[in-house]
């Protein structure tokens, strides 16, 4: 997460009194915030590869049955592609109050999203919402992978690529980030996640704007124990076939 608080003017600092400001401290609150958001995202980092190499090596033997019983189920391929907006990776500061909206606002870092798919091809051509429970998009497969969250399995991939972490909001589609306000944007702040506090205590069948207070929560409140509690959870709707 990038750090806040900082702020630097260019030539702000007279020549004759930089060699003195150069040795003024930061107050210890600030290097010690810096220090904690540093190891942070070092330990996420290394959480995140560790138990995605496990569970891809655990999980083999399911993860190909699935395959098997996606291509098996309706025709087309096993993954769905995706084109998501993950964390802003740019430093600079943005003009906020620029006209062009989509310049404004699309300040993520574009990644592709892997899904097992849960869909029959040319699904669009169905006008039905997705969370409707007589959905004629979605295969017989598919109910059941998206109620045990199976579906979300192949994002492990984006977390090894370091597109997402384990833990975190969820990445969202480019044209409907175009439309995101300033309040919005804080989600890009973090790293997108496979699971998170939206996913817990919101619902997959309300719009994603609805609860986007949760995702804010968590980047105010993210910690190693945050995250391990939310993986627990997720591992527990998970086992239990909640609809969350």
């Amino acid at each position: 997460m990038d750090c806040i608080g900082e702020a630097a003017v260019k030539g702000a600092i007279p020549k004759n009194q930089s060699k003195e400001f150069s040795t003024i401290s930061y107050p210890n609150e600030i290097l010690n915030r810096r220090s904690e958001q540093l190891s942070y995202r070092i330990f996420k980092r290394l959480i995140d590869v560790t138990i995605s190499v496990i569970f891809i090596i655990v999980q083999a033997p399911i993860i190909v049955l699935l395959a098997f019983l996606i291509k098996l189920d309706s025709p087309g391929p096993i993954l769905i592609r995706q084109k998501r907006i993950g964390k802003n990776r740019r430093r600079k500061v943005y003009n906020t109050h620029s006209f062009d909206r989509r310049k404004r606002n699309m300040r993520g870092q574009p990644f592709i999203m892997y899904k097992f798919r849960s869909m029959h091809m040319n699904s669009n051509l169905y006008d039905v919402k997705p969370t409707s429970i007589t959905d004629t998009r979605i295969t017989r497969l598919g109910r059941f992978l998206r109620r045990s969250c199976l579906d979300e399995i192949p994002q492990v991939i984006n977390v090894l690529k370091g597109d997402m972490s384990l833990v975190g909001p969820r990445p969202e589609l480019e044209f409907i980030v175009q439309e995101y306000d300033d309040h919005q944007l804080q989600r890009l702040q973090v790293k997108p996640g496979i699971t998170g506090l939206w996913q817990l205590k919101g619902s997959r069948k309300k719009h994603i704007h609805e609860d986007i207070h949760l995702d804010l929560e968590y980047i105010r409140r993210q910690s190693l124990k945050t995250d391990f509690y939310i993986l627990l959870q997720t591992l527990k709707f998970a086992f239990f076939l909640r609809n969350f």
